[in-house]
């Protein structure tokens, strides 16, 4: 591909959002939602964690 004088590096690879920005956010997110994201277990004490019965909840509206 490099001996193509078509293709120009990096100008003919636009960025895919998809890999630049969701590709494993999700699972980090939900790591960081449920206070597994730190490994010292002060840090997961952050105000944003959703509680396990909001989870139960989330979990019987999407088996709706």
């Amino acid at each position: 591909m490099f001996e193509l004088s078509s293709i120009k590096f990096p100008r003919s690879f636009p960025v895919n959002i998809m890999h630049l920005f969701f590709e494993n956010i999700a699972p980090q997110m939900f790591r960081l939602w449920t206070s597994h994201f730190f490994k010292d277990d002060n840090l997961n004490a952050i105000p944003f964690i959703i509680p396990k019965p909001s989870w139960k909840a989330i979990d019987v509206q999407n088996a709706e």
